[in-house]
């Protein structure tokens, strides 16, 4: 546990984080027991999360080249939880995102005592790419009007020419519309549904 006087007159030093570090630090704002402007503490084990605590109160960062970014205050987020909030914000700025806005709701989801799971989940929603027309019918998961166009493709050219449009229609009307861009696997308990209460 070495400490170092820094720049700007924090005291600095490096450990491997626990609950006692935290409760180490909350005591020295409680005891008035800080030099200078404060101490800052980072964590050997989650790089860049740093707890940097002034006589008013204590706040959690995280370092990176690409800059500085306050995840939040130490009575909102527990070491666990900054730990989550650092390696989040540590993969969007990686991928050129700035996590400030995120960050800022997943302090104020913990500030209500919500549970961490809930805070991430409103906070770090995964992006999801949308999948080309193209893309599904040549990978899956496949919907209704994949499986009916491929059915079509098939069955048209044995039907005589002049019955197709009227047999195409009969399978791509509008009543099928609720149903065209449901996937297989909610398609096929939808049928056993309706096969079981017939």
């Amino acid at each position: 546990m070495a400490k170092a006087a820094g720049r700007g007159s924090y005291e600095r030093e490096r450990v491997r984080m626990t609950a006692a570090t935290v409760e180490r630090a909350a005591r020295m704002i409680q005891e008035g027991k800080l030099v200078g402007r404060g101490a800052e503490i980072a964590d050997a084990d989650t790089p860049g999360l740093t707890l940097r605590i002034t006589r008013a109160a204590g706040t959690w960062y995280l370092r990176h080249r690409k800059g500085t970014f306050r995840l939040g205050s130490m009575d909102a987020l527990t070491l666990p939880a900054a730990r989550l909030a650092a390696d989040r914000a540590r993969r969007d700025v990686e991928a050129g995102v700035n996590p400030r806005e995120d960050l800022h709701v997943f302090e104020a989801v913990l500030a209500k005592g919500k549970p961490v799971e809930l805070a991430a989940d409103a906070a770090f929603a995964e992006t999801v790419e949308v999948q080309s027309d193209e893309d599904r019918r040549r990978r899956g998961p496949w919907q209704w009007q994949d499986l009916m166009a491929e059915f079509l493709a098939s069955k048209l050219p044995d039907l005589k020419e002049s019955y197709r449009r009227s047999y195409s229609a009969y399978h791509t009307g509008p009543e099928f519309e609720p149903i065209e861009r449901l996937g297989w696997p909610r398609l096929r308990s939808r049928i056993w549904r309706s096969c079981a209460t017939a």
